[in-house]
């Protein structure tokens, strides 16, 4: 599988870093075999997981399956409010967000963070 990762400036390319645990994220993936689709947007793409909303990657993916489009909210809607909109939400069958209350304001599914082990090959994906 082809996946894109949206960085949180809304940039095509994620900045996984060599160690932590993004780096470990990265090594998941990998490790089950898919493929991280870097570079410009505009490349084919099977899913998408983005860290910030951002129509080019939207329009990149236009034909991936809804629930293998992610969005996960790291700010608040205070902070965020793009991200919070019903318009902006329906675009991603799935979202996920580091805390239980943003999770209900948005119907989203909470997650713990910081992760202290990512297990499964698409753990955001097959949630």
């Amino acid at each position: 599988m082809r996946i894109r990762v949206v960085g949180h400036d809304g940039s095509p390319v994620f900045p996984f870093g060599e160690s932590g645990p993004w780096a470990s994220f990265r090594d998941v993936l990998l490790k089950g075999g898919h493929k991280i689709v870097d570079g410009e947007f505009g490349q084919k793409v099977d899913a998408l997981i983005a860290h910030n909303h951002s129509l080019e990657a939207l329009k990149e993916a236009y034909q991936v399956p809804a629930d293998f489009k992610v969005l996960v909210l790291w700010e608040p809607w205070i902070v965020e409010k793009e991200r919070y909109k019903k318009e902006t939400l329906s675009q991603y069958g799935r979202v996920f967000a580091p805390s239980i209350e943003w999770a209900e304001r948005t119907n989203a599914i909470s997650f713990k963070w910081p992760q202290v082990v990512i297990s499964g090959s698409l753990a955001l994906l097959s949630v």
